[in-house]
C-alpha cells in the first residue's frame, strides 16, 4: 500500500514539493538532503499576541489572557 507522504517548511510550515530549493511561501532556502515528515493530523495553534501554545478548543490564551479567534 503507498502512503502519501507530505513534506513542509520548517520556517512557516507551507506544503512544499521534494526537492524544491526555496519555500514559495516564505523564501527561506529549504535543505534538499533531508525532509522533516510531519503528521499532518499533529496540528498545533499558536497566540497571535504571545506566541504561547494553545489548544484547539481553548477561548482565551492560558499564557497572557489574549482572546483566540477562530
Amino acid at each position: 500500500m503507498l502512503q502519501n507522504i507530505s513534506y513542509f517548511c520548517t520556517g512557516c510550515g507551507q506544503e512544499i514539493q521534494k526537492g524544491q530549493p526555496y519555500c514559495t511561501n516564505c523564501g527561506a532556502k529549504l535543505r534538499t538532503d533531508k525532509y522533516e515528515r510531519i503528521d499532518v493530523y499533529n496540528i498545533v495553534y499558536y497566540c497571535n499576541i504571545c506566541g504561547a501554545t494553545v489548544e484547539p478548543d481553548h477561548k482565551f490564551c492560558t499564557n497572557c489572557g489574549e482572546e483566540l479567534w477562530r
